[in-house]
């Protein structure tokens, strides 16, 4: 059996086994979703390296955040799905 043999069929398990991580073909998968979909940048990223909150306050005003209709598409979805997998999760505790 070739590696390739071997890296589909734990594949099509439906599983997500931590091999297939490093395989190219396979590695997608286990990617966070900020890497593989398009988002804003994250805000924490915009943060200066001095915390002093004066200084944050100033540096806010030189900060442009622009936003694309897909970033917002996606961001819109991602939190629908949590929202729908939370509601599902309390749901399921209360029966």
């Amino acid at each position: 059996m070739s590696y390739n043999h071997l890296f589909s069929n734990l594949a099509s398990t439906g599983r997500k086994p931590a091999l297939l991580s490093i395989v190219k073909e396979h590695s997608n998968a286990y990617k966070p979703k900020t890497v593989t979909t398009k988002y804003p940048k994250m805000l924490t990223n915009l943060r200066g390296k001095d915390a002093q909150l004066c200084r944050t306050f100033k540096r806010c005003n030189d900060i442009n955040i622009e936003v694309s209709k897909e970033e917002v598409s996606n961001v819109e979805k991602a939190t629908k799905k949590q929202c729908e997998e939370n509601l599902g999760m309390i749901s399921g505790q209360v029966e």
